[in-house]
């Protein structure tokens, strides 16, 4: 996957001008790959040795739209992100009337969309290495999925309150960004924000001991705050996987694949 993805992101930079185009995907009589990659050697064995396949699906937000409003209402919030890549899920949380304005051309024409939106009006994402929008198309695979996330990546700016930062999740209470939130958790702040901690397809892939501790801390820093933990994960059983967000530990949407293409609330789980 890493070495498809660097030979889309080499090709693709020298050839803007014909968007969402690889050289992947073309008619392999009109192309030598053979010599491409005898031309990029150097620069396709420094990503490999370098580079991790990073995905950033912004329907991964959708459901998480829905849920925070049902439960928040228009109560403003504060969403922080823990293995954010590109931080497309906060943009998509803290701007709903530009989203519902390029829905259809952002999205797949099947796409579930929230019945409500919440009031996010901050975004703090952490993640380890923050992607050039570039290496994030270039890890799809499906140029129908690349071109629309160009485009959503392209026109869904991220203002001065959705904003991405290094860090590590490990860490995350102690990250400067996360500190200078804080004072607006306090309910007596003319500014309360309510904290949401969001995991989106990353416990998963940690040690049992890592997902332990990191589920220690973000509870530790929910209870302290007066805030809620939204994950979202994939579960395996008899069937293969099955997907699904939980809100502090307990499952509460149900979805009908990783991409979050349509979802359904568990049993009593709705609050409105």
């Amino acid at each position: 996957f890493v070495f498809m993805a660097a030979i889309r992101y080499l090709d693709n930079l020298g050839r803007r001008d014909i968007a969402g185009i690889s050289i992947l995907e073309e008619d392999p009589a009109r192309v030598n790959l053979g010599l491409f990659l005898v031309r990029h050697h150097d620069e396709l064995f420094r990503l490999c040795k370098t580079r991790h396949v990073q995905s950033n699906f912004p329907a991964r937000a959708l459901p998480v739209a829905e849920l925070l409003a049902d439960r928040y209402g228009q109560h403003h919030l504060a969403v922080i992100e823990l293995g954010c890549s590109l931080g497309l899920i906060g943009r998509v949380l803290c701007s709903p009337a530009a989203v519902m304005e390029g829905f259809g051309d952002w999205f797949d024409s099947r796409q579930q969309q929230p019945k409500t939106w919440p009031a996010v009006v901050t975004y703090c994402g952490l993640d380890q290495t923050i992607p050039e929008p570039d290496w994030i198309l270039a890890s799809i695979h499906e140029s129908a999925v690349r071109q629309r996330l160009e485009s959503l990546i392209e026109n869904l700016s991220a203002g001065s309150d959705c904003l991405v930062h290094p860090g590590q999740a490990e860490t995350f209470m102690d990250h400067p960004a996360v500190q200078a939130l804080v004072p607006r958790f306090d309910k007596e702040h003319p500014d309360h924000l309510i904290p949401v901690v969001l995991t989106s397809y990353v416990f998963y892939q940690l040690l049992p001991a890592s997902r332990d501790r990191l589920a220690d801390e973000i509870n530790r820093f929910t209870a302290m705050h007066g805030g809620t933990w939204i994950n979202q994960e994939p579960r395996k059983n008899e069937e293969g996987y099955r997907f699904f967000v939980e809100e502090d530990g307990r499952e509460v949407i149900e979805l009908e694949n990783d991409l979050c293409l349509a979802w359904t609330w568990t049993q009593s789980s709705r609050g409105n």
